[in-house]
């Protein structure tokens, strides 16, 4: 009985992982205007509890950018990078995630650096395919779709997702978001 409960426990969070996966190819995604320190606070938020049972440390960037994006989409892809790097550790350390945000032109440079057990190189381009686990789920929790998702999300905001890592002193996920350009048509309904 437990056996059949936890499998149906296993496929509710498949299910919900597969849905946000299949909403994340959305092309409605641009000219939403988002602030991104308001997207992390969303994120820390949602993370809490995790955040203080780890004892984890979340580094925020000083300042802050107004970015294209749809809101909910920014929330799952930061908070994917962030729960990731709070799950994957091996317990001889406190996590410890820093996210920076550099401007760069019409975008914002966003990493996502953390502290945890790495990738290795053979297993870099592995981890952004969708149910492509590294580890059993007894080992670490989930259904291996987080980082597909968040890989869908950048390829639709016409970025590239790069990832640097080293086994056992953690990753780093780089990707370039676009600024928020107020439009013409905006500018002119305001001076009116």
């Amino acid at each position: 009985l437990n056996f059949i409960k936890q499998a149906a426990a296993n496929l509710d969070e498949l299910t919900k992982d597969l849905l946000i996966y299949a909403k994340s190819g959305d092309d409605s995604i641009k000219n939403e205007k988002n602030d991104l320190s308001q997207i992390l606070k969303a994120v820390t938020l949602n993370l809490t509890e995790t955040i203080n049972k780890t004892k984890a440390e979340i580094v925020l960037p000083e300042n802050s950018f107004f970015i294209n994006g749809k809101k909910v989409q920014l929330i799952q892809l930061f908070q994917n990078l962030v729960g990731n790097g709070l799950k994957y550790q091996n317990g001889l350390k406190l996590p410890r995630v820093v996210i920076q945000a550099t401007e760069i032109g019409d975008k914002v440079r966003i990493s996502v650096i953390d502290n945890g057990i790495g990738v290795s190189q053979d297993n870099l381009k592995r981890i952004f395919k969708p149910f492509k686990r590294l580890h059993t789920s007894k080992e670490y929790s989930g259904s291996g779709i987080g980082l597909a998702t968040c890989k869908k999300i950048i390829d639709k905001l016409e970025s590239e997702f790069l990832v640097s890592s080293e086994l056992g002193k953690g990753s780093t996920f780089t990707f370039d978001l676009p600024k928020y350009i107020q439009n013409i048509q905006e500018n002119t309904m305001h001076e009116a």
